[in-house]
């Protein structure tokens, strides 16, 4: 299963390179709130950061809140903290702190920190992949206990949805035995109005030794909202129904319905070293099982040490009340490198 990972993320990355178009000339003016003026080609905004290019500097990231006005031949997209999504021409503005728009329906104004998104409508393929590769390592000595993992997180954003594959295998040597743990998530996030719902389509597939679970494949949808959307923090929630099928070590493989509650927190500090904080938990009680509740939770904290390589610690849990063993849940904790493409 890690080679198949493995060779996903390198299809991934191929693609993504053969795909890759010459950039556009650099001529983005980004004005700063000092007065300085820095000719680029600017590649987007997201999470508070505003990436560019330059030809002297190469790519550069500067705080949202920093920029007083922005001006660019090129058409954008733009979301909004409120869900809205515009497209057209940005002019720079003598005074105030907004953005001037220009579309279809005319010239409009928006306050700058309500621009949480920002984006290039000309990006290609390779733009608009985001690609993040981490792998980590834990010995605990009093217990002879060792952890390696490897995680993988693509994504690729389009103006109506944002699809992700994600992937974690965490490897267990207790000094007696050891397990496995694999999980493979599938997701399609689609925007109707983002201020007020999204819904999500996903497929899952998981085994793990430490509870006997020879395999899980799971499919589902449901509908979320995000209530945080910001420079700082996203948190979102969703509800969803998902059919899972699954066999345990030495039993027949049994089918049933769950109810999906899902809880995502983001976190972001610009200040150095950059930090980023990712939190997810997942509740899951059967509907055809009576009692049954299943639960995971995932927490990865990430510091930048150099562009686009990050110190990682990460850190899950899974529960199942009625799992067939004596063990009703595995965890693992790990530490190492990520890398962002």
């Amino acid at each position: 299963m890690t080679t198949r990972i493995l060779l996903a993320v390198v299809t991934a990355c191929l693609v993504c390179w053969g795909s890759a178009a010459s950039a556009r000339p650099k001529t983005d003016i980004i004005t700063m709130l000092n007065g300085d003026r820095v000719q680029a080609e600017i590649l987007s905004m997201d999470a508070g950061l505003l990436e560019a290019k330059t030809d002297y500097m190469g790519t550069v990231s500067i705080q949202w809140e920093d920029v007083a006005s922005i001006q660019s031949d090129y058409n954008f997209e733009l979301r909004t903290s409120d869900g809205r999504r515009l497209y057209g021409l940005i002019s720079p503005v003598k005074e105030g702190r907004v953005i001037a728009l220009q579309d279809i329906y005319g010239d409009s104004q928006l306050p700058w920190l309500d621009v949480v998104e920002l984006r290039p409508l000309e990006k290609t393929l390779k733009d608009a992949l985001d690609i993040y590769l981490s792998a980590g390592v834990n010995y605990t000595k009093a217990s002879d206990l060792k952890q390696g993992q490897f995680k993988t997180d693509i994504s690729y954003e389009t103006e109506y949805a944002i699809n992700n594959f994600t992937a974690r295998t965490t490897h267990t040597d207790t000094g007696e035995n050891t397990t496995k743990a694999t999980q493979i998530d599938l997701l399609r996030q689609q925007f109707v109005d983002k201020a007020s719902h999204f819904y999500n389509y996903y497929t899952s597939y998981e085994n793990n030794d430490e509870l006997e679970l020879r395999y899980r494949w799971t499919v589902g949808g449901g509908i979320g909202r995000y209530w945080l959307d910001t420079h700082r923090r996203q948190l979102q929630t969703a509800v969803a129904l998902q059919v899972i099928s699954e066999a345990n070590i030495g039993e027949a493989e049994t089918r049933s319905t769950e109810a999906a509650l899902n809880l995502r927190y983001n976190g972001w500090r610009f200040n150095t070293p950059k930090l980023n904080l990712i939190y997810s938990l997942d509740l899951y009680p059967s509907l055809t099982q009576h009692g049954r509740l299943r639960a995971n939770t995932d927490l990865t904290l990430s510091w930048e040490i150099i562009k686009d390589l990050t110190w990682e610690v990460s850190a899950w849990v899974t529960y199942d009340n009625d799992n067939p063993t004596d063990t009703r849940y595995d965890y693992a904790f790990t530490t190492g490198i990520g890398w962002t493409y």
